[in-house]
């Protein structure tokens, strides 16, 4: 079992991005993320990591919803990391954003069950979590 130490608040231990795709985590760490989040209503990344986790999970709707407020409450979200974060962490192509993601899971959401695509595995470890 994961524990989780709340440093500050936003901070989560371990980072979220350590499980992958195991569900069983993805639920607890989205139960930390929720614990972040109440500490501060207006926390843009608490939502836009719920979100991620939410659509690795599955729960599609539920990360359109994350990414949505996410978006409202911080719109430079949108942007995603920038040059110099990618510079550090030797990522020459920009990753999708929670913009991107929000928009593609919105096309595909209102598509029948059977037409859609709501995973691609290269695509999806691209996705970063955000830091206040």
């Amino acid at each position: 079992m994961l524990t989780y130490r709340l440093c500050t608040p936003g901070r989560v231990q371990p980072g979220l991005r350590q499980v992958g795709g195991v569900i069983g985590a993805i639920a607890e760490q989205r139960v930390a993320v929720d614990a972040v989040s109440g500490l501060d209503g207006e926390f843009a990344q608490a939502y836009a990591n719920r979100g991620i986790l939410n659509d690795r999970a599955g729960r599609y709707e539920d990360a359109l919803s994350d990414y949505k407020k996410a978006l409202t409450l911080n719109p430079e979200l949108a942007e995603g990391p920038g040059w110099l974060w990618r510079f550090l962490r030797n990522v020459p192509e920009a990753p999708p954003t929670i913009a991107d993601r929000a928009l593609y899971l919105q096309e595909e959401l209102k598509k029948p069950e059977g037409d859609r695509l709501l995973r691609v595995p290269e695509i999806d470890e691209q996705q970063r979590m955000y830091k206040k």
